[in-house]
């Protein structure tokens, strides 16, 4: 990709991302610019190991690039995180001969898809029968094949971990053998393709269809070793972080000129000064809890340790902890400037929607606070 860092090739895609932002959330999901755009940035390969031709960077920086693109625009933050976790887990969970067919010199596969255990997957001779109908495929615009999440049934019975959760399996099906069904008329993060999909039962081989859980991956670098739900909590922080970013940019801005029910700017009202310090502080101390705790996480699993989970809880926490955090930021800014936030076009009101859409996601949900919280209480791991 040349000398530059893929941040910088990220940054300078800004111009043509929000200039687009209204008319993808109209369309639905990206333009055919800006999605080739970010194809060709390298972004969707993020995480991508460097021996099948991805940029493989550490989880900081990640972090700062989703976090980039989320400030263009969210949809297209959005649409890129969940596109770019699916393509990371299909690189390095699948068998050899499978990545090196969909990723390389010769492919540059992109996936999506819900990993939820929405489908069934029962063997199937060398492989498995698969089949399902998913929702919420965010970045189905974007793919080449789709991930489709599936519990294991073995002679009619679901399959059971040893740690007591029942085995749920992720398959790689191209998108020629899925059935996309749209689906998608939301409120906010309206541009990103998040299309309901089905998929009829399809044959996959042993070397396409991978555990959820698992800790091992079949190559990459110690971060991949973080596994499924730490690397995909990653992407949910630095998207608010981003969203976040852009309201206190855009309020910033109308706060020089704009003057509400009084004579002198809000910039100058000392109601809103102190709105805006609470403000930026929750967004700041939140970007710092993040980083904190996914490089202690990485650190944790250098040299091929398995992360514990007291540092699963803290990623977890900090991921749910910054969507709060920044959606409240975002909904004050949003309160503050009235109708310069209501009227579109509005990058403000459309950050608004959108952080009030990605509050609702399983991955913030309230439960990953109290859980993290069960641990926290421990003297040790358990």
């Amino acid at each position: 990709m040349g000398e530059t860092t893929l941040l910088e090739r990220v940054r300078a895609l800004a111009p043509l991302v929000e200039s687009s932002a209204d008319e993808m959330e109209a369309k639905a999901a990206l333009t055919d610019e800006v999605a080739r755009a970010v194809r060709e940035s390298g972004a969707l390969h993020l995480m991508v190991p460097a021996e099948l031709g991805g940029d493989e960077l550490d989880i900081v920086g990640v972090i700062e690039v989703m976090e980039e693109l989320a400030r263009q625009d969210g949809s297209t933050g959005w649409s890129t995180m969940a596109a770019s976790v699916s393509t990371t887990f299909t690189a390095i969970y699948t068998s050899d001969d499978v990545a090196h067919g969909l990723f390389g010199a010769t492919a540059e596969a992109v996936l999506a898809g819900q990993l939820a255990p929405m489908g069934r997957a029962v063997p199937d001779g060398d492989g498995y029968l698969v089949s399902g109908s998913y929702r919420f495929g965010s970045g189905s615009d974007q793919t080449t094949h789709m991930l489709a999440g599936c519990l294991l049934f073995r002679d009619g019975e679901m399959v059971i971990r040893p740690d007591g959760r029942p085995e749920v399996l992720a398959a790689v099906i191209p998108n020629d053998h899925v059935e996309f069904k749209g689906g998608w008329d939301v409120m906010g993060l309206s541009g990103t393709a998040s299309w309901d999909y089905e998929v009829a039962p399809f044959k996959v081989s042993e070397g396409e269809i991978f555990s959820i859980f698992t800790e091992d991956p079949e190559r990459g670098s110690d971060m991949h070793r973080l596994g499924v739900t730490v690397l995909t909590a990653a992407g949910h922080a630095a998207w608010a972080l981003g969203v976040a970013r852009r309201a206190l940019d855009e309020v910033s801005s109308i706060a020089a000129t704009k003057a509400r029910m009084s004579d002198a700017v809000l910039a100058d009202q000392q109601v809103f000064l102190l709105g805006y310090a609470e403000a930026e502080s929750k967004v700041r101390s939140s970007r710092s809890f993040v980083l904190e705790a996914f490089a202690a996480a990485e650190d944790e699993v250098r040299g091929g340790g398995h992360l514990s989970p007291r540092a699963n809880h803290l990623a977890r926490m900090a991921t749910t902890w910054a969507t709060k955090a920044c959606a409240e930021a975002v909904e004050w800014a949003y309160r503050e400037v009235g109708t310069e936030a209501l009227r579109n076009p509005s990058a403000l009101g459309r950050c608004f929607r959108d952080v009030n859409a990605a509050t609702q996601h399983v991955m913030v949900n309230r439960k990953t606070m109290t859980d993290a919280a069960a641990n926290l209480l421990q003297p040790t791991d358990a």
